[in-house]
């Protein structure tokens, strides 16, 4: 399968490959994996304040305090997928993930070229922006109050016990997928995708993401 990977604030596409090297090299062959840089400039992201320098660039997707910023994104997004797609699935980390869920809302369509996956892994994944009030000039989560289960592709949770995300993002996220066709995986960690240092860690990655993949490909084959 060809998946679309996208990172999260403050960090870069050249980071994503490395934190989620250990789980690419557990799948094993049969995939590809094309990985999409952001454009809003950022500061490091917490996780890597210690590691980073001044001379280095972090960069983010949207700006999270612009209605204007989300919805060029999104059409960014978009148009990145109609010109170097299809792809078969998309990896999000944090607001990457973010930035994917509230494509994949069908409401989305209004706001955006709507093109879907087939499925969608995220790591630690931000809530998606209601997007009727988006497109309105007004950034707020979409809840599952607000939505139901909307997001219908098989998709797979993954982030940590001791993830501080805001509004307790990935279980959020969860819910809005539906029930039957999603995976979670809960490790050990905080806001990161598990590594070689993490062998449980990768191992449940591994295991939900080939559940979600082997999930579509029975959609695909019925």
């Amino acid at each position: 399968m060809r998946f679309l990977c996208l990172h999260g604030k403050g960090t870069t596409s050249m980071i994503l490959e490395t934190q989620f090297a250990a789980v690419r090299y557990q799948l094993g062959d049969g995939h590809s994996f094309e990985f999409v840089e952001g454009t809003v400039p950022e500061s490091a992201a917490p996780e890597l304040q210690s590691l980073s320098s001044r001379s280095e660039k972090y960069f983010g997707y949207f700006d999270e305090s612009s209605p204007a910023s989300c919805v060029k994104a999104l059409n960014d997004l978009a148009r990145y997928i109609e010109v170097r797609g299809p792809f078969d699935g998309v990896v999000a980390f944090s607001q990457g993930a973010a930035l994917v869920s509230t494509l994949l809302v069908p409401e989305s369509q209004q706001v955006a070229t709507y093109t879907p996956f087939k499925l969608a892994i995220f790591f630690s994944g931000g809530i998606p922006a209601h997007p009727e009030l988006l497109k309105s000039g007004v950034i707020k989560p979409l809840t599952y109050e607000d939505a139901g289960e909307v997001i219908q592709i098989p998709t797979a949770h993954i982030w940590g016990s001791s993830d501080q995300g805001e509004l307790e993002w990935p279980s959020q996220l969860r819910l809005l997928c539906h029930k039957e066709s999603r995976e979670e995986f809960r490790h050990n960690g905080g806001h990161q995708i598990p590594g070689s240092k993490d062998r449980a860690g990768v191992t449940g990655a591994v295991q939900a993401i080939r559940r979600t993949v082997w999930r579509a490909e029975r959609l695909q084959d019925s």
